[in-house]
């Protein structure tokens, strides 16, 4: 597992610093694509990690959300850099007989998109 967290951290990472920060008139279409993709690999990933957590016998949930906040981050930082808002709407789940408030992320679309690439 921390092999998936080293890789999606590093791909974030790499995203983040060779993407422009944004100009006044808001995220261009290619910013939001990519941040919808970036969204996208981090809920999946995100849900990998709640369903590995429901398997374990041993209370692993403050490593799952450690974990989430370390791919929400990421992405937020993006979207900050290009304009965008992501936020987090709280999902439920049972893990180690607890319940579980997991952040899936959710972009909120900017109110000027530039147009081209």
């Amino acid at each position: 597992m921390k092999k998936v967290l080293r890789v999606v951290s590093i791909v974030l990472l790499v995203m983040i610093l060779t993407c422009s920060v944004a100009m006044a008139e808001g995220p261009s279409k290619a910013q939001m694509k990519t941040l919808e993709t970036m969204v996208k690999a981090a809920n999946k990933s995100i849900k990998s990690a709640v369903k590995i957590a429901q398997k374990t016998p041993y209370n692993d949930v403050p490593w799952l959300l450690a974990y989430v906040d370390g791919v929400a981050f990421g992405v937020k930082v993006y979207a900050k850099s290009i304009g965008a808002t992501v936020v987090c709407d709280y999902e439920y789940y049972v893990i180690d007989g607890q319940r579980v408030a997991v952040d899936p992320l959710r972009v909120i679309n900017p109110t000027k998109t530039k147009t081209g690439h």
